[in-house]
């Protein structure tokens, strides 16, 4: 699959990539094709010191929208308040593609993260997700990964446990999705719901961030007991 990972300069948009390129062919979309170019050689560096050094290896560099134009599937791993000037620019490139957001609102009160709507938009109760597929009405938009540490993806030397909650108003779209991150070891995909659910997955991030801030948790993340 052709995965264009716009914006992944962090550390998710690193773990995403190093961890799906076993399987796939994998795109770091920046605004600046040298950044995107520079990144990818020093993924791939890390992705055959980690595989081997035969790992020949998919990770390539461009600008964001020949990233779009050439994905299947993108993944939105951008600061929340630049991610509607994004996507409105990509329309034409991600139409009819799936469009995964992992995109957080977030705020910051008195030291305390909160999800914050306001952050994007005047309208204070949309979430990202949804603020996405309305900029985005021809493509297939699935909020995911949320609850996983992105530190912890982006360290190849670890094996992140958690549950992502996956939540998409196109079932198909959530369910490729949630293959491509049991793809991960040790993570499981759950759907969730709609895509308006998203309101409450979103603001799982801002909760783990806190927890790391006041209890000291390192590289929280989520998982659902069943009993």
């Amino acid at each position: 699959m052709r995965i264009a990972i716009l914006g992944g300069t962090g550390d998710l948009g690193k773990g995403l990539a190093l961890r799906w390129a076993e399987r796939h062919e994998i795109t770091i979309g920046s605004r600046f094709r040298e950044k995107a170019e520079a990144l990818a050689q020093e993924y791939l560096r890390v992705a055959r010191e980690n595989y081997g050094k035969d790992y020949l290896g998919k990770i390539r560099g461009a600008e964001n929208g020949e990233a779009a134009e050439k994905a299947e599937v993108a993944v939105l791993t951008i600061p929340g308040r630049h991610v509607l000037s994004l996507v409105s620019g990509l329309r034409g490139e991600l139409d009819n593609k799936i469009v995964i957001s992992p995109v957080v609102p977030l705020g910051k009160e008195e030291g305390c993260f909160l999800w914050d709507p306001r952050v994007l938009t005047d309208n204070g109760h949309l979430s990202a997700a949804e603020l996405v597929q309305a900029r985005l009405p021809r493509s297939r938009v699935v909020s995911a990964l949320h609850t996983v540490s992105a530190a912890t993806l982006a360290d190849l030397g670890r094996r992140p446990e958690a549950d992502v909650l996956v939540a998409s108003d196109d079932r198909p779209s959530a369910g490729i999705v949630s293959s491509m991150v049991e793809e991960i070891p040790n993570l499981r995909a759950l759907y969730a719901g709609p895509l308006r659910v998203s309101r409450m997955t979103e603001s799982v991030t801002p909760l783990l961030l806190n927890l790391a801030t006041y209890a000291k948790a390192r590289n929280p993340s989520v998982k659902i007991a069943e009993f």
